[in-house]
């Protein structure tokens, strides 16, 4: 017993050091930036299921999350500083916490473009579906389709750069909708004109 004990600590040691090593030579910017991945996959098993050494990770550079261990993807507090970093880190999440509503609010939040790795029921959320908009329209493509059709999603989508050409058809006859459309994209005006006549 007392020579699993010692063992042990020795192993804590040993695994504590490799931490340390890591994170010097990830704090290193130059380094991190470059060669990140080259690091990571090179990095002990054991320190990508090390919760705080992921944790600290991803505060800097949330793509970290695609080394991490299955159980540190399904750990909401790890993914959510991994997409408050970069919200596209929610393709690395768990089924689970891509149907968190918290955890995709952030990522949407971060970067609209997340939205496609929401859970089909997070696609169909109003609250989730209008704050990806709001960072692009564009990414009403990857709302459900009930909130493609969905006139207060449609216009929110308007204001901020969708296309009024990949919309459903009703709206095309929609004064409203036609008008923000136009009003945010003079570009628009010609295909417009070609489209409606």
């Amino acid at each position: 017993v007392g020579y699993e004990k010692s063992r042990t600590k020795e192993q804590r040691l040993v695994q504590q050091k490799e931490r340390e090593k890591f994170l010097a030579i990830i704090k290193n910017k130059d380094i991190a930036m470059k060669n990140l991945g080259d690091i990571l996959e090179n990095t002990p098993i054991e320190l990508l299921a090390d919760r705080e050494f992921i944790l600290t990770l991803v505060k800097r550079r949330g793509d970290v999350l695609k080394f991490a261990s299955p159980d540190l993807r399904n750990d909401k507090e790890v993914v959510l500083a991994a997409v408050k970093q970069f919200g596209d880190c929610l393709s690395y999440a768990s089924p689970e916490l891509k149907n968190d509503k918290e955890v995709v609010l952030t990522a949407v939040k971060n970067r609209g473009f997340a939205l496609q790795f929401a859970s089909p029921e997070l696609k169909n959320d109003k609250e989730v579906v209008l704050m990806a908009v709001k960072q692009g329209g564009w990414h009403l493509d990857d709302a459900s389709p009930e909130l493609q059709v969905d006139k207060e999603i449609v216009l929110e989508a308007m204001k901020h750069s969708g296309s009024f050409l990949r919309l459903d058809e009703k709206f095309r006859d929609d004064k409203e909708v036609v008008l923000v459309a136009i009003e945010n994209d003079k570009d628009l005006i010609p295909n417009f004109l070609e489209f409606v006549s």
